[in-house]
């Protein structure tokens, strides 16, 4: 009696245990069947989802479907970002400076080896004189710039503890964003030229004017340079994308106003005026100043538009064709540049 009781209560056992692992093991299916479920939906939402999300003021401005598909080589697109993230991008590169990122251009000597603290006296025409010698020789002075984001280069600034790391990494995904919409295969049926900007060829900095500061007229890209240049430099991999030249295609610029004492302390910064504070991004040339949407300017046979430096404003324009300069700073600044670079396919010689 007492055996068949034991036999029983083993039997018992033996079942639930039995029972317990075939369950275990239907739910690990299940459950591993629904995770892979789950897994496939979020990257296929994430893939029709876009990321970041690009502020309509810039997809809606008239203007930036003709720049996207090549028709417009230049737009200016004013209040193209929140201002709060404005600022605190303007913030992040004032901690990054502080805390020891970037270089600045030092103090430049002219040909007969005198720096601005040793010339001396000079009469104010001849100052003047000097002063747009040293332009003409100097590509730029007194002008701070921190990579955040470069082929090859240091990405310690991207990685830093410091500043706003949420606004840093916005900002990316923001320039990002920019990319993937500017980036096109030709296909769109409107005869554009296809324009490839891969992710691997951004350029993304802070630029920070200090008081004196000037960028001289260039080009981002020379003509002459076109098929040598590579983006960021031998150590990026460039250069056999199947024929085109990797170069920058796409130069931007958005301004995040002005950085000297009485802008640090008040929720919106100043307007700029370019009568007292300078600082003026000049566009040379007839097309190009036209697109602007300021007024165009002649001196004899040349011709120029000046765009304010107002925060938010948003800069797009051809890498390879429009001429440009920074006019001499009389008020600390702070802006985003970058570049987009890639395969590039067109007639290099269009005026």
């Amino acid at each position: 009696m007492r055996s068949g009781t034991l036999r029983s209560k083993r039997k018992s056992r033996s079942t639930f245990f039995w029972g317990f692992t075939l369950i275990c093991i239907f739910l690990h299916q299940r459950v591993s069947a629904l995770s892979s479920i789950m897994s496939s939906f979020l990257q296929s939402s994430t893939a029709l989802m876009p990321s970041p999300f690009l502020p309509s003021a810039i997809t809606d401005h008239p203007s930036f479907r003709s720049f996207a598909v090549q028709e417009t080589p230049l737009i200016c697109i004013p209040d193209s970002v929140p201002l709060d993230l404005v600022r605190r991008w303007k913030d992040d590169a004032l901690a990054l400076r502080m805390c020891g990122f970037g270089q600045s251009a030092g103090v430049v000597k002219d040909h007969l080896g005198r720096d601005d603290l040793t010339r001396g006296i000079l009469t104010t025409r001849a100052r003047e004189e000097e002063q747009q010698q040293q332009r003409r020789t100097t590509i730029r002075k007194n002008v701070h710039q921190i990579w955040v984001q470069s082929p090859g280069l240091d990405r310690r600034p991207l990685q830093a503890f410091v500043g706003d790391t949420s606004a840093r990494q916005k900002l990316c995904q923001w320039t990002d964003a920019l990319r993937c919409v500017l980036s096109h295969d030709g296909d769109d049926g409107g005869g554009a030229p296809p324009r490839s900007l891969p992710a691997d060829c951004v350029e993304l900095s802070y630029l920070l004017y200090d008081v004196g500061a000037y960028y001289a007229k260039h080009v981002d890209v020379k003509k002459r340079d076109v098929k040598k240049r590579e983006i960021g430099g031998a150590g990026d991999g460039g250069g056999g994308d199947g024929g085109g030249h990797r170069r920058r295609v796409v130069s931007f610029l958005l301004y995040l106003g002005g950085t000297g004492d009485d802008d640090i302390d008040i929720k919106h910064d100043r307007p700029w005026n370019c009568e007292t504070d300078g600082g003026a991004l000049r566009i040379h040339g007839d097309p190009y100043a036209a697109c602007t949407g300021s007024p165009v300017q002649r001196i004899g046979p040349q011709s120029y538009a000046d765009v304010t430096p107002a925060s938010g404003t948003l800069v797009l324009f051809d890498s390879l064709f429009v001429s440009h300069e920074v006019l001499p700073v009389m008020r600390r600044r702070a802006c985003v540049v970058g570049w987009f670079g890639g395969s590039d396919r067109r007639d290099y010689d269009r005026p």
